[in-house]
């Protein structure tokens, strides 16, 4: 793979974890 791709991937990764970080709290305090 070229690197461009790798860091694309990178930032990708990121960006859905920071989402999923930041969305579990609020799910799990309206679920609760």
């Amino acid at each position: 793979m070229e690197q461009t791709t790798m860091l694309w991937l990178l930032a990708i990764v990121m960006l859905v974890g920071s989402y999923l970080a930041g969305s579990l709290p609020l799910v799990m305090n309206l679920s609760e």
